[in-house]
């Protein structure tokens, strides 16, 4: 395994054991500063390996058991994890080359989407910025059919 591809896998274990969600590769392009195509092919070689899978087609990737093992014996033992989590790190990044404030704010509020996996709203001066309906809609507990008592 490659140093990159443990940076990797520590990441998505860590990150999947915070927020209990697939990881995907946008996020962990800004966390290191890559393409998330560069993510996505070294995701593929450690997918491949069985430390990480997909569940599902366009969803991120979640740690095996045999990623989770992986880190407790060779990674966590060997490497200090950084003392900020990852979240931090990634929503960091984005606001660190969010350039203007109205951009560094829907970069804070994607991030925070992709960590939640919920609905993200901010206000920019008179515009509200939306992120994360997919998520609102997909969601078990969200039903359109509303009953009213008359």
């Amino acid at each position: 395994m490659t140093p990159r591809q443990k940076q990797i896998l520590t990441a998505i274990v860590e990150q999947y054991a915070e927020v209990a969600a697939p990881v995907g590769s946008s996020l962990l392009a800004k966390v290191f500063g890559v393409s998330s195509a560069t993510i996505r092919a070294e995701m593929a070689e450690l997918e491949a390996s069985g430390y990480i899978r997909q569940p599902h087609t366009s969803a991120g990737r979640i740690p095996t058991d045999k990623g989770y093992r992986y880190y407790v014996n060779d990674i966590a033992n060997t490497e200090s994890t950084p003392p900020e989590r990852r979240g931090e790190r990634a929503l960091a990044a984005r606001l660190q080359d969010g350039g203007l404030p109205e951009r560094a704010i829907r970069n804070a509020v994607d991030t925070l989407v992709e960590l939640t996996h919920n609905l993200g709203l901010a206000t920019i001066g008179n515009q509200l910025y939306i992120s994360g309906l997919s998520n609102l809609l997909g969601s078990r507990n969200f039903t359109a059919e509303r009953r009213y008592n008359r």
